[in-house]
């Protein structure tokens, strides 16, 4: 700020930088005063662009000790939630150019949602993610189920710093070892050799393989939001499966009209993936 006094001196004041204050705020003392100390008769100011999207999210809550305790949003394309940021997310030119350079031209919608934090801490057991197959067959009879080529992509983005997700490098591309066997048949929550927790930056995104043994873990009161997203490549010959439980809410004919225009065939190439009124869920 530049002021005239009463007396006639220029008075200059602030700097340029976030923080220029020793002693006594002068800036705002002549600011607050209206013009009866002196008159402003220049001044700089520092704009800031307005953001892209903002998003409001919200959670009823029966009780005061309820509150806090959820760890994943999954409706996210709802109409209930009725934020767009995330289909338009989703399609997105540097989101789709990924993913059809690495699954190919045609895609069809996966999902997305948010995982935060629990005030108690969590620690997710070890697992893969392999639907609804069977999670305790031997060694080899789960390989089966992954020794295929990848037909999905899904990453991590940290909207905060984060280190949650845990997982065992290249796991997903050989037979699990008998200490593996205990973690996940017998889900003992035991460290595993050569396991990694991946760390994040807030900004920064992984891509990972969900048949990698991984697992969760989030200390108490530690602040986590990650968006985790997912698309699949579309095949015409893609058998029908059992609606995961968690996606149920994607069934409801509002949710396609809601949706823009150029997600509705990637929601159909979903939806026909689907078998009629039959549901699974994943245990965890």
């Amino acid at each position: 700020l530049t002021v005239v006094m009463p007396d006639g001196r220029l008075i200059r004041n602030g700097g340029k930088v976030v923080k220029n204050v020793a002693g006594f705020d002068l800036c705002k003392l002549f600011i607050g005063s209206r013009g009866t100390l002196g008159v402003i008769v220049e001044a700089t100011f520092k704009l800031l662009p307005l953001p892209e999207a903002e998003v409001f999210l919200k959670k009823e809550c029966a009780t005061l000790d309820e509150q806090g305790e959820f760890s994943c949003l999954s409706a996210l394309l709802s109409p209930n939630i009725n934020e767009p940021i995330f289909a338009d997310y989703l399609i997105s030119a540097p989101v789709l150019k990924y993913a059809r350079e690495y699954l190919g031209d045609e895609v069809r919608l996966g999902s997305v949602s948010i995982f935060t934090h629990k005030r108690s801490g969590y620690r997710l057991l070890w697992h893969r993610d392999i639907g609804n197959n069977n999670r305790r067959g031997t060694p080899e009879e789960e390989f089966k189920i992954f020794n295929v080529p990848t037909t999905n992509l899904r990453w991590h983005t940290a909207l905060v710093d984060n280190d949650s997700l845990h997982l065992v490098p290249r796991s997903h591309s050989r037979l699990r070892t008998d200490i593996e066997s205990r973690a996940l048949i017998d889900n003992e929550d035991i460290d595993l050799p050569g396991e990694t927790a991946i760390t994040l930056r807030a900004g920064q995104t992984v891509y990972w393989n969900g048949w990698l043994i991984h697992r969760g873990i989030q200390a108490a009161d530690k602040e986590r939001f990650t968006l985790v997203g997912g698309l699949c490549l579309y095949d015409p010959e893609e058998p029908q499966v059992p609606t995961n439980i968690l996606e149920e809410w994607m069934l409801a004919p509002e949710v396609r009209a809601y949706l823009p225009e150029s997600m509705k065939e990637m929601y159909d190439r979903w939806l026909d993936t689907q078998i009629p009124g039959t549901f699974y869920e994943i245990p965890r």
